[in-house]
């Protein structure tokens, strides 16, 4: 919302664009906000399943070199403003955190086991 992640421009576009729709479509009551937090903060987690790095990966495009704590900071002030934004245009907001973090793909994790010939 508020800052880029070094090379995804996209993402910050397409979250300032859709928290703008939303806010704006009379027809929108109710929110519900998942915010993902493992991956983006602690990169891939396949090494350490179920548990996440210690190093904070989150790359935020920046003239200033950051500490992981001002990284954090950021982050979550990021949802705090997404929440306020949303309470202020009249959106009931319902969220839900953390989202857990699968060992493998999902489509692998909702596939038989025999497709992959392993048990």
């Amino acid at each position: 919302l508020n800052y880029y992640i070094a090379s995804n421009k996209l993402c910050t576009d397409w979250m300032n664009e859709t928290l703008s729709y939303i806010e704006n479509n009379d027809d929108i009551h109710t929110v519900v906000l998942v915010y993902r937090y493992s991956q983006p903060l602690y990169g891939d987690h396949k090494r350490f399943y179920p548990h996440t790095s210690k190093e904070v990966k989150l790359n935020i495009e920046s003239k200033e070199k950051l500490s992981d704590d001002e990284k954090l900071e950021i982050y979550w002030q990021n949802l705090e403003s997404v929440v306020n934004r949303l309470v202020s245009s009249k959106k009931h907001v319902v969220i839900v955190e953390p989202v857990p973090e699968l060992p493998m793909h999902i489509g692998r994790a909702v596939s038989a086991f025999s497709i992959f010939h392993f048990s």
